[in-house]
């Protein structure tokens, strides 16, 4: 089962468009929050954000952008 603190991570890197801020904003390392995501990417069985060297800014995969309305449901609830 996926839990709270994965999709959370994810939720914060989409909020604020990368790892970095995303990991400032929420108080934790860069790294811990790309394990995270890797995590959940794993647990999901698909990639959800692109990462492209050289640039600061994530991408959504087509799965990445079906999760995050998923994502965003259990925000809600």
């Amino acid at each position: 089962m996926i839990d709270s603190e994965k999709i959370q991570a994810f939720l914060s890197v989409v909020e604020y468009g990368n790892i970095t801020n995303a990991a400032n904003a929420v108080f934790t390392t860069q790294s811990h929050l790309s394990k995270q995501i890797r995590s959940l990417e794993e647990e999901v069985g698909a990639k959800l954000i692109i990462r492209s060297k050289g640039h600061s800014e994530i991408s959504l995969t087509p799965q990445g952008k079906e999760f995050l309305g998923i994502a965003r449901k259990w925000e809600e609830s």
